[in-house]
């Protein structure tokens, strides 16, 4: 079905070709499953294909043959496939009806570019059928629904609407299912220096990044992958030549080296390996001696099977041009064994614990306390001894329950730590102990399981000036929302239903411009998928599914 109810202008003449299969291993062979419109915008119709973990979309090409299918990820099983104009702006719609009980209905809206949008969920009753049709002859077809319950038939159609009780937009991006999803990393980085922030995720399965450029006024385009080593653990983005391309470290355990990536001849580079001394197991890229340069810290294991923590300074000037480092042969100037580390590290953070002016490091290892390696002096580094140090209050603390952020409007960051209830703020006091700066309460609930903390300025006209405090309960699917009260205490301000998300190692919160303007927005990742969320300005529309009718069947 053609949005314009026009047909092709490539139909210009009937003729039989030779049969053409096109294997797909996991479509579903159930009713409503195939569906047939134009997907692209160029008046010639194309195929939806249901299958067990996405919808596959095969475009006819200009000579009416067809294309390659392209697999698009979905979350939650797909139980049938429609293509309908939905939000009436003359492009047709993929629609999904799904086994997801909260919002059934998940939507990737045509755009004018002939791609397909991000998923949006919307809330309807659970339908036993569903069916799309324009019935008043305006813009925009309507849902007809047969529900699952009571039998009756609904309308609905689409709207938006200005609501302030409405739960924030979210434009959900389903990553393709994988042995080794749980292993992705998320990266923010202007990877082609044009002053707009991309999405770059590291895929260990195929061995492959995948780079969502943004465009301006658009968002978030179509993901391109990359090949890159097996088996990527981690990545991180600096500027590391000061041209205004990120590039991206990447480590792979598995192969047993860190490279760089950076965007050059319109593609992501494959990492340029560095010269390292051991078997890298963690890494980061920062700036450690405060020269404003970008360092390489890592965590390696030596042929002893000692762990030690070392770094190359100042990546730009360290590489030559055949890449790797310019003197292999040098020892990096950090070399500090970590003795207390008897197992791989599941990553590390680099931030001025004890807010003296020097960056340190906080090693994550599972199911063992942090372990804190303080500065001292420029280069100079020292295991922290934890019986010394109140280490209790971050026993708990992993990669994905802390993050950074400056809650109490002093000079620093201060590490923010989630747990079940509740999550804290502390900072490494007079390099001595760790303290508690304060604590941010969940809703009052027995169910609460706080996954994830942020802290983020979402509000510019606060009048405290202090951020927002963010608290993900992945389980229940609900992001609670802290704001800062005239006594200085953070209370829950808002809870929004943002959907379930599992306890990935890499499961992040993050702030940036990621809509095609200068709006910032949330963005949620964990192994599965990312989101944005975008607080409303005020002009915001919500989109929803408006009931218009509901009549008795017999």
């Amino acid at each position: 079905q053609n949005a314009d109810d026009s047909k092709s202008d490539k139909s210009k003449s009937l003729t039989w070709r030779t049969r053409k299969k096109i294997p797909i291993d996991d479509g579903l062979s159930v009713s409503g499953a195939l569906v047939c419109g134009d997907l692209n915008c160029d008046r010639a119709d194309d195929l939806a294909l249901a299958g067990r973990d996405g919808v596959y979309i095969i475009l006819q090409k200009e000579d009416g043959s067809l294309a390659e299918p392209m697999k698009y990820p979905t979350s939650g099983q797909t139980l049938s496939v429609n293509i309908s104009d939905l939000n009436g702006d003359g492009i047709n719609d993929l629609v999904l009806r799904t086994t997801d009980a909260d919002k059934p209905v998940h939507v990737r809206f045509g755009l004018k570019t002939g791609q397909l949008g991000p998923q949006v969920r919307f809330f309807i009753e659970k339908p036993a059928a569903l069916h799309l049709q324009n019935t008043d002859r305006s813009a925009g077809d309507e849902m007809l629904v047969v529900d699952s319950i009571s039998g009756r038939l609904i309308g609905y159609q689409f709207a938006a609407e200005s609501r302030r009780d409405a739960d924030w937009p979210i434009l959900f991006y389903p990553l393709a299912s994988g042995q080794e999803n749980a292993k992705r990393d998320l990266a923010l980085a202007d990877v082609d220096g044009n002053g707009l922030v991309d999405v770059v995720i590291s895929d260990p399965g195929p061995a492959e990044l995948i780079l969502y450029k943004q465009a301006a006024t658009l968002g978030l385009t179509e993901p391109v992958r990359f090949p890159a080593f097996a088996e990527t653990t981690s990545i991180s983005a600096a500027d590391i030549d000061d041209d205004g391309k990120t590039e991206l470290g990447v480590l792979s355990v598995k192969e047993k080296v860190i490279g760089l990536s950076e965007f050059e001849n319109d593609r992501l580079s494959f990492p340029r390996p560095l010269a390292l001394v051991g078997e890298p197991l963690a890494m980061e890229l920062a700036d450690m001696n405060g020269d404003g340069r970008t360092d390489c810290l890592y965590v390696s294991k030596d042929n002893g099977g000692a762990r030690v923590l070392r770094s190359i300074y100042d990546l730009a000037n360290s590489q030559s041009s055949q890449g790797g480092l310019s003197n292999p042969a040098d020892t990096p100037a950090l070399a500090l064994e970590l003795k207390k580390l008897t197992s791989n590290p599941d990553g590390l953070k680099v931030f001025d614990a004890d807010q003296d002016g020097l960056q340190d490091v906080l090693i994550f290892v599972s199911y063992e306390s942090p372990i804190l390696v303080r500065q001292v002096q420029k280069n100079a580094f020292e295991v922290v001894d934890p019986a010394k140090t109140q280490s209790s209050l971050i026993k708990d603390a992993n990669l994905r329950s802390t993050a950074l952020a400056d809650v109490d409007g002093e000079e620093g960051l201060e590490l923010l730590v989630a747990q079940k209830t509740f999550a804290r703020s502390l900072v490494f006091s007079r390099a001595r102990n760790w303290s508690i700066i304060d604590q941010y309460n969940a809703k009052r609930s027995t169910e609460n399981d706080i996954l994830a903390v942020a802290a983020f300025r979402i509000d510019d006209d606060s009048p405290t000036g202090r951020p927002a405090i963010l608290l993900l309960d992945g389980r229940r699917g609900r992001l609670q929302i802290l704001k800062v009260g005239d006594d200085k205490t953070y209370r829950v301000d808002r809870q929004i239903d943002v959907g379930k998300w599992n306890s990935a190692a890499h499961l992040k919160m993050l702030f940036a411009p990621l809509t095609g303007g200068d709006a910032k927005s949330l963005i949620l990742f964990d192994s599965e998928k990312f989101a944005i969320v975008t607080p409303p300005d005020g002009d915001e529309l919500v989109w929803h599914l408006d009931r218009q009718f509901s009549y008795e069947t017999k």
